[in-house]
C-alpha cells in the first residue's frame, strides 16, 4: 500500500536551504508514496480567542467568524492525520525551531484530535503507528548536543501526541565555511544510506 508523506518544510530560504535540500533527499527514496507538503514559512494563521473557542466547542455552534478562522486549522490539522509518515525540515534557529514551525504545531496540537486528557495533569496521544523524520540544518550546534533544543522539543511534542518513531538525521556546520560542504555531504551519504 502506498504510504502517505507529510512534509514539513519551514525554512524561508527555499531551494537554497540546507534542511529543505536534505527533506527532498529523504523524501525521494520514499517510492510509491503520495506526498502533500507544507511549507510553514509561508505563513499560517497564529491562534486566535476564536479559533481556542472554536477548538473547544461543537461545531454546530459556531458562528461565521469562527468558521472562517478555523479553515486553515482544521485543514493543517487533517493533513497531519491523514499522513503515514511525517518528514519536518527544521532549520534551528537560535537553538530552537522557528516561530513558522511553532504556529504550525500551534495548530496541530489539539485537545481531542491529536491528544486527550485522560485525568488532571494526565495526557494521551491520539495519533499512533506513524513514524517522523527530523531533518535539521544547524549553523554549528551539533545536532544531540545541549544546544540543540530544537529537536527535543520536536520529540517531546511528536510523543505528547503518540508518535514515538522519531529519527533525527541533519547537518550541523552550515556556517562554518571551512566545513560546509564536508559536513553537508556526510550527511546526504547518511540519508541515502537510510532504508526507508
Amino acid at each position: 500500500m502506498s504510504k502517505k508523506i507529510l512534509v514539513v518544510k519551514s525554512s524561508p530560504n527555499g531551494a537554497n536551504s540546507h534542511s529543505n535540500k536534505l527533506v527532498d533527499l529523504l523524501v525521494s527514496k520514499f517510492k510509491d508514496a503520495t506526498v502533500v507538503t507544507r511549507d510553514v514559512s509561508k505563513g499560517l494563521p497564529l491562534v486566535t480567542s476564536n479559533m481556542i473557542a472554536g477548538f473547544y466547542s461543537d461545531p454546530s455552534t459556531h458562528n461565521d467568524v469562527i468558521k472562517n478562522e478555523l479553515k486553515v486549522p482544521n485543514e493543517v490539522v487533517q493533513e497531519f492525520l491523514n499522513a503515514d509518515v511525517y518528514v519536518i525540515g527544521v532549520p534551528m534557529y537560535n537553538f530552537g525551531i522557528p516561530a513558522a514551525l511553532k504556529s504550525w504545531i500551534d495548530l496541530v496540537v489539539r485537545a481531542g484530535v491529536t491528544f486527550g486528557f485522560s485525568g488532571p495533569g494526565q495526557y494521551q496521544g491520539l495519533v499512533h503507528g506513524k513514524k517522523a523524520y527530523l531533518v535539521l540544518a544547524t549553523g554549528g550546534a551539533p545536532i544531540g548536543s545541549d544546544y540543540d533544543l530544537a529537536s527535543s522539543y520536536l520529540k517531546q511534542i511528536l510523543g505528547f501526541m503518540g508518535i514515538s518513531d522519531v529519527e533525527v538525521h541533519g547537518v550541523a556546520g552550515t556556517n562554518i565555511p571551512d566545513v560546509v560542504e564536508k559536513v553537508t555531504k556526510k550527511a546526504e551519504l547518511e540519508i541515502e544510506a537510510l532504508t526507508v
